[in-house]
Parts: C-alpha cells; sequence; structure tokens
C-alpha cells in the first residue's frame, strides 16, 4: 500500500512494486492475478487469508520485518496501568496466543529471548 511501511521497506531495497491506495485493492489484484504477491503488516495478511480469502490466498514465508503496535492514551491517563496490567495477564495466562490463533489463524510472535516464533507474511 502507498505510503506503508511495506512500501518503505521494498523502496528501501529498490524491490520493484505496485502501489495501492487501499489494501483491499491489493487483495483484489491478487485474487484477479495481475500481481503474484501482497506485502503487508503480517496480522492484516493473516486475518484476510484466514477470511474472506480463505481458499483464494496463502500466506507463505518468513515475517520481513519485526514492527509494534502501540495503545495512545492521553498523558498521565488512569487508564495505562490498567491496560498494562490486562496485556500482562492476557499473555500469561495464554489468553493473548488462543485470541491470536482465532483471529490469524497463527501464533503470535514472541518477544521473549530464546522463544522466537515467526509468523509467515505474504
Amino acid at each position: 500500500m502507498t505510503g506503508s511501511t511495506a512500501a518503505s521497506y521494498l523502496e528501501d531495497r529498490g524491490i520493484a512494486f505496485q502501489g495501492v491506495g487501499a489494501i483491499d485493492e491489493a487483495f483484489a489484484l491478487l485474487e484477479g492475478g495481475s500481481v503474484d504477491a501482497v506485502v503487508y503488516d503480517s496480522p492484516v495478511l493473516l486475518y484476510y487469508a484466514l477470511g474472506e480469502g480463505r481458499g483464494k490466498v496463502q500466506v507463505v514465508g518468513n515475517l520481513f520485518e519485526r514492527q509494534y503496535y502501540g495503545i495512545a492514551l492521553p498523558q498521565d491517563s488512569p487508564l495505562r496501568e490498567e491496560i498494562n496490567r490486562t496485556l500482562l495477564a492476557i499473555n500469561e495466562d495464554g489468553t493473548y496466543n488462543r485470541i491470536h490463533q482465532r483471529w490469524f489463524g497463527a501464533p503470535p510472535v514472541s518477544t521473549r529471548p530464546g522463544k522466537r516464533r515467526v509468523p509467515r507474511s505474504l
């Protein structure tokens, strides 16, 4: 997608690609045979392949580049500690892994040293 971190990744490496304005355009090009692959955020690709793209596309290969997501809150938000505690709890009790498996069809990438699992990327 034009302007995305995936586009920057490809540009930085001199890899030619067809940019699109929205990820749905990329999926339509892929399904229509106009492009051979879509490079984008792994969770988006996994979700699409498990849902609307099931049986039509597959996610292959390794993650090109690890990226992190965040939750933006106002400075000194009273929700910060509750969110952090909840994220820690669901990570420790396995809930996060079950949610990730359900919605993305693959285990999450571990951030713990020695426990690295790389999801497939398209």
